[in-house]
């Protein structure tokens, strides 16, 4: 079974001067992954973006949460340092529920560590962007390889 390549990816290993081609097994396993990417993405909902964090800038929700743990924190509890960036990592948590896993979320809420929360909240923010990336390039090529009739991609 011969792997398939967009025409792009064909016509520039013809180009002259062009010191670096992809090997087979190199652009299979490119095409596997965005493969894999769209898969997960187009099983989401809006592609993983909630709503929660999409309209929304983090700093923006961490004050909102803020004002409403008000009740629930001492006021000494409230004054510490820590306590607005430990609100902003459960809260940058939360605007990833849409697209990260559950073992994600569960390690991060269980997390007694702020910056490692941020930390993976990060990678998961990270990550996503690159499946999204994957995806609007592998789109990109599926329009050029259809040229103008293409109407089947949505």
């Amino acid at each position: 079974v011969g792997e398939q390549i967009s025409v792009g990816d064909f016509l520039s290993s013809f180009q002259q001067g062009s010191q670096t081609t992809m090997d087979p097994l190199a652009q299979l396993a490119r095409a596997e992954e965005e493969q894999k990417a769209i898969n997960f993405l187009e099983g989401l909902d809006n592609l993983g973006l909630a709503y929660f964090g999409y309209f929304s800038a983090i700093p923006d929700l961490t004050e909102q949460a803020l004002q409403l743990f008000v009740p629930y924190y001492s006021a000494e509890h409230r004054s510490r340092e820590e306590h607005d960036f430990e609100i902003a990592s459960f809260v940058a948590l939360r605007t990833v529920e849409g697209y990260a896993s559950p073992t994600e979320v569960g390690w991060a809420l269980q997390s007694t560590s702020t910056i490692e929360r941020l930390q993976a909240t990060y990678d998961i923010m990270a990550d996503h962007r690159i499946q999204l990336e994957k995806m609007a390039e592998h789109l990109s090529h599926q329009l050029l390889d259809c040229g103008e009739e293409c109407d089947d991609l949505w």
